[in-house]
């Protein structure tokens, strides 16, 4: 990866995510090596670094269930958002798949 050889991001890199990420995995690769298996893991790291800091905010400024559900809510919404397009293309094969050989000249 580019940021492990030490280019920064937005000069040489485009990224759409944000330079934390980037900036995580690229350490993550000098370290450990280039692979698959440290981008999940560093990824993993960064996310439950941000879970716990997002509890520790909002557990403060409210209480203990505030920070529970702030965290419930960043995991639903923004850790595992991007799984939403995967669910959508599957529910849309499933919703327009041809019918059943038996059924193919009824309509309602």
């Amino acid at each position: 990866m580019a940021v492990s050889e030490g280019d920064l991001p937005y000069v040489k890199i485009v990224d759409w995510y944000g330079p934390l990420p980037l900036l995580v995995q690229g350490a993550g690769f000098r370290t450990f090596g280039v692979g698959l298996d440290t981008m999940v893991w560093m990824n993993i790291a960064l996310t439950v670094v941000v879970l716990l800091l997002i509890h520790a905010i909002f557990g403060t400024l409210g209480n203990r269930m505030t920070g529970w559900l702030a965290t419930v809510v960043f995991v639903c919404v923004f850790a595992f958002g991007h799984y939403s397009l995967v669910a959508i293309t599957i529910s849309s094969r499933r919703m327009f798949r041809r019918p059943p050989m038996g059924l193919r000249g009824f309509s309602c």
